[in-house]
């Protein structure tokens, strides 16, 4: 394997999704595949909040092997492309990275690293690429996606070997315990961390209509813990509420695995919670013009697709009525109906996590694509 020089950009547009997924793809090049890895962020303090340990004045900083610089030094002179330029999700690199591709003699491979999409088209365009007169440089376009002519969905090396492994150990409690969450022996122990707008309210009173002993709800995120307001949570005999700190990204995955049933917003949630391989919503991230909808039925299509009819039918309805596709109301048949199939529900989670896991993950296909020679042109 040839050991090169990434430069991977990000540009923080809301929350961190951007960042956390870019943070992930730096650690698993560095650790897994043993690349030198520079991750340009273009918003310091956010970046902060994912990457615990650097400073909190700008600059370049070197954490888990990998070295972290502001956008601001771009211009500082020094090499700012390398071998493999990686643009996050077509961020618009700073004028002196593109100043820097332009007059280059030997261009690096320029990848720009796309949002995740389980929809048709996406296996035609992935791995294309196209020529930019003004860089002077070709530029290749990776889709991230759910077939094995994409560019797969990220995922450790040995990911679902810690995942079982923490779990055989029964390290739930101690997690919880650090981050006050209680846990609902018998009950039903539930993560939420979705968008602002989304029907929690009818979501509670579905699961209120299920008679647990005990319901616990983890509230991640300012959203989730805005919406479910004090008199949200009031009257509500046998629930447990939690609003749970930010936690690391390996913490938030623990709490994925410890969770029964877990609500997850944007693209870096859904491939943990895929993982987590226990039951799931998708709270997708919501577009203009409802350019979304199509992205959500793809997905649905893809990951159900393994589902008995009658389960697959309510998990199809309760994600149309979670994201807003169909009225809030019809999201309390749908959970009842998916309630009734709670055993079966939780199997086939297991069962299309180690489906997916089967595939391979998204760096290693990236690495593939590198060790291509030469690299078609698409």
């Amino acid at each position: 394997m040839v050991t090169r020089t990434w430069h991977v950009y990000c540009a923080i547009v809301d929350n961190f999704g951007d960042i956390g997924v870019c943070w992930r793809l730096a650690r698993q090049l560095a650790h897994e595949h043993g690349q030198t890895v520079t991750l340009w962020v273009d918003q310091w303090g956010p970046t902060r909040t994912i990457i615990p340990g650097l400073p909190e004045a700008p600059g370049r900083a070197v954490i888990d092997s990998i070295v972290v610089r502001p956008w601001s030094e771009a211009g500082a002179g020094g090499d700012v492309t390398g071998d493999v330029l990686i643009e996050g999700f077509g961020c618009a690199l700073p004028a002196p990275t593109l100043a820097q591709l332009a007059v280059r003699a030997r261009k690096p491979i320029w990848i720009n690293l796309e949002y995740f999409s389980a929809e048709a088209w996406v296996p035609g365009f992935h791995l294309g690429s196209g020529y930019d007169p003004a860089a002077r440089a070709r530029r290749w376009f990776f889709f991230p996606g759910a077939g094995p002519d994409t560019g797969g969905i990220l995922r450790e090396r040995n990911l679902i070997a810690e995942r079982d492994d923490w779990l055989a150990r029964g390290q739930g409690d101690a997690l919880l315990a650090r981050l006050g969450a209680p846990m609902s022996r018998g009950g039903l122990n539930a993560l939420c961390f979705a968008y602002a707008g989304a029907p929690y309210l009818a979501w509670l009173g579905a699961l209120e209509r299920e008679r647990f002993a005990l319901v616990s709800v983890w509230l991640c995120g300012r959203a989730s813990q805005t919406a479910v307001t004090p008199a949200a949570r009031e009257n509500r005999p046998g629930f447990q509420f939690a609003d749970l700190p930010f936690v690391s990204q390996p913490d938030f995955d623990r709490l994925l695995w410890t969770a029964d049933l877990a609500i997850v917003r944007g693209e870096d949630s859904l491939a943990r919670a895929l993982w987590s391989g226990r039951p799931f919503i998708w709270n997708i991230y919501p577009q203009a013009q409802a350019a979304h909808h199509p992205k959500l039925e793809a997905w649905l299509g893809v990951y159900a697709a393994g589902f008995p009819p009658a389960l697959r039918d309510a998990y199809i309805a309760a994600h149309l009525a979670w994201n807003g596709i169909t009225p809030a109301e019809e999201l309390g048949p749908a959970w009842a109906s998916l309630m009734r199939l709670w055993p079966d529900w939780q199997a086939h989670s297991r069962s299309r996590s180690a489906a997916f896991a089967e595939s391979v993950d998204l760096v290693s296909r990236l690495m593939r694509f590198m060790e291509a020679d030469p690299i078609r042109v698409k």
